[in-house]
C-alpha cells in the first residue's frame, strides 16, 4: 500500500479482510470482490469493513441484485479478481484451496506470482512448491513482496490482445 499498489482481495473473513481493513485505513486503495451483489453482505461480521470500503474503496461484483446468494458463487468471483489482478500473492493455503484458482489464474497469463516462504518450506504443502517451479517468486521476507510490484519489475508484460471478435471494433 505505501508503493501505491491497490489491494484486491474477496471479501470474506480471514487474511483477505485483514487485509482490505490495513488498505483502507492506512489510506491506500481497496477493492473488495463479492461473490453477492454489492448491497448484499455475506458475513455481518464484515459490514463494518463494507462500509468503510464503500466509502473510500470499490465494491466490485459481477451479480445483479436479484440473484440469490449461492456458495458456489466464489468461483466467478476469484476468476474475476484473476482476470483483473496485476500480481498476487498467496500467504497461506491448503493444497487444492479456493485460492489457488486465483493464484494459477495470474501465473497463467504471466503475471507475477509470489507464495510465502512459510508455505513453500512445509513439508505438507507440495502445491505451493510446485508452483515455483512454474515461475512463482518465493517471498521469504515481508520486503519481498515489492518483487510483486510493476516498478520492481524488469520490463513490462505485454498487453494481451483477444484474437476473437469485438461487436464494438
Amino acid at each position: 500500500v505505501a508503493a501505491g499498489a491497490a489491494v484486491l482481495a474477496p471479501l470474506d473473513i480471514g487474511l483477505s479482510s485483514i487485509a482490505l481493513s490495513r488498505a483502507v485505513r492506512s489510506g491506500g486503495k481497496a477493492i473488495a470482490v463479492m461473490s453477492s451483489f454489492v448491497s448484499k453482505c455475506p458475513n455481518e461480521a464484515l459490514l463494518p469493513l463494507m462500509g468503510e470500503i464503500y466509502g473510500k474503496g470499490l465494491l466490485l461484483s459481477e451479480f445483479a441484485p436479484s440473484r440469490e446468494r449461492k456458495q458456489w458463487h466464489v468461483v466467478y468471483r476469484n476468476r474475476t479478481i484473476a482476470a483483473i489482478a496485476d500480481a498476487a500473492f498467496l500467504s497461506e493455503e491448503k493444497d487444492g484451496g479456493p485460492g489457488y484458482a486465483v493464484f494459477d489464474g495470474v501465473l497463467a497469463k504471466g503475471a507475477p506470482a509470489g507464495i510465502s516462504g512459510s508455505m513453500t518450506g512445509n513439508p505438507n504443502f507440495r502445491w505451493s512448491r510446485r508452483r515455483i517451479e512454474d515461475g512463482a517468486i518465493e517471498i521469504r521476507k515481508c520486503d519481498n513482496i515489492r518483487k510483486l510490484l510493476p516498478s520492481s519489475r524488469k520490463g513490462v508484460r505485454e498487453k494481451y490482445e483477444d484474437p476473437t471478435p469485438d461487436l464494438f471494433s
